[in-house]
């Protein structure tokens, strides 16, 4: 039988160890793309876990740094971490989510656990980088076929894709500004797609594989968690993370514009991206960019086909509002990621995951990318343009960033509605093994 710590005999013997531990565990989380609220949750279970009480356990977060503090009548402790990395790992996230419930299951010591975060962070990707290459061209050319593009443009579209995400990876590795690899993996994938145009002859319909080429690199993750945040009142973390989320778009689009620039071709700001007919093309290509998303995103085996089919459903609900009833793309795209968002809270107890693993990558193919860098397309040539060009634009910004607030909400339903009740039942499961773990304790002290 393993020797156990007696950790709600002495919660404060190895504070020292534990405060590391639990500000580790927040930096990962951070890291791979988790929002605020999921973080603070995760790190007061684990502090739970070492025999912390929940009130004593204070968390706080910024866009690049996660502070923890223990706070008693008698006593106090704080420690912070910064991380400059920040990516989306789904497969860590979800590791993590289950780390805390299975310390307090299992009576983890602090050696397991650490051991345990250790192994977590080094999970290697379950797919290999020719896998993913193809992916975010995959992703890609799903959305060309979304806005109504040829099959010939959407090959094109995703050779492109590939190219400039192997690019963006060279970048990496040769260690440069992350904002400068987003802006010359954009301009690559535009200029190959413009380059295409004189190949194939065709400006109007390879236009879309200029729109398209790109989009793998569109924040979706950061720009929700932002509005996440703000919506569940982390004002410092959801304002670093809508600032980091607008130079993210803000360099993607210089890439764009440096690149229309050199070879114009089209035009980019006026095509139509909205879908005018209900098209079976259209929902199979949903569900491939969310597949292709997964991929890039890390996301489990086992739970791709629940996010392929989540993307699919969601282009057939939005698309559907939009021809059929004549819903406006805000509101089309808010019911769609509401009913994600619940259909999800099911299969996530099948898939045993946490919600925002499947429905995140569901609903990235609704997201108005083209919109947002429309706008600061637009923004940036504001000189030449005329009053009618600057009320689109206008309205190509409002849009985009109104729709993507209320894919938030949407996403965000079930949790806002059903916190109370969520939150209940886990407090009492997490009474119920604090509690073994304390008779346990008291018979080994």
């Amino acid at each position: 039988m393993k020797e156990t710590e007696l950790f709600y005999e002495q919660p404060f013997t190895m504070i020292g160890r534990k405060m590391k531990l639990l500000v580790d565990t927040g930096r990962l989380l951070l890291e791979k793309g988790s929002d605020t609220n999921h973080l603070i949750r995760d790190v007061k279970r684990a502090a739970v876990f070492m025999g912390m009480h929940e009130d004593d356990v204070h968390v706080h977060v910024t866009h690049n740094t996660v502070m923890v503090a223990i706070t008693t009548e008698d006593r106090s402790y704080t420690s912070f971490t910064k991380t400059t990395s920040h990516s989306v790992d789904m497969t860590k996230l979800s590791a993590l989510s289950k780390l805390s419930w299975r310390a307090l299951e299992n009576r983890y010591t602090l050696d397991e656990y650490e051991a345990e975060l250790e192994r977590i962070e080094h999970i290697p990707s379950h797919y290999p980088l020719i896998l993913r290459f193809l992916s975010a061209g995959m992703a890609c050319a799903g959305f060309s076929i979304l806005f109504g593009s040829s099959y010939l443009a959407a090959m094109i579209t995703a050779i492109c894709a590939t190219i400039a995400y192997a690019m963006r990876r060279a970048c990496e590795h040769l260690k440069f500004n992350g904002f400068i690899n987003i802006a010359i993996a954009a301009f690559v994938a535009t200029a190959l797609a413009g380059f295409s145009c004189y190949v194939v002859g065709d400006t109007t319909t390879m236009t879309y594989a200029m729109i398209c080429a790109s989009l793998f690199l569109i924040p979706g993750v950061p720009l929700m968690n932002a509005v996440n945040d703000l919506l569940n009142g982390f004002t410092i973390s959801g304002v670093g993370r809508a600032v980091f989320t607008l130079l993210i778009v803000g360099f993607l689009t210089f890439g764009i514009v440096v690149a229309i620039h050199l070879q114009p071709q089209g035009n980019i700001s006026q095509l139509p991206i909205l879908p005018t007919f209900v098209s079976p093309i259209h929902i199979i290509a949903g569900g491939i960019s969310a597949l292709g998303f997964s991929t890039l995103f890390n996301t489990p085996v086992r739970l791709l086909p629940f996010v392929t089919c989540g993307g699919a459903l969601a282009v057939a609900i939005r698309n559907i509002l939009l021809v059929s009833m004549s819903f406006g793309l805000v509101s089309a795209s808010l019911v769609a990621t509401i009913v994600i968002s619940v259909v999800m809270i099911f299969l996530a107890k099948k898939g045993n995951t946490a919600v925002s693993v499947l429905s995140i990558p569901s609903v990235i193919p609704l997201i108005p990318g083209v919109l947002l860098y429309r706008f600061a397309y637009a923004i940036m040539q504001i000189n030449g343009l005329d009053p009618n060009g600057f009320l689109q634009a206008e309205q190509a910004g409002f849009t985009g960033i109104i729709t993507i607030f209320c894919m938030t909400i949407g996403v965000a339903t079930p949790t806002l509605f059903g916190s109370s009740i969520m939150n209940r039942d886990k407090s009492e499961r997490v009474h119920m093994l604090v509690e073994a773990r304390r008779k346990h304790d008291s018979l080994h002290s």
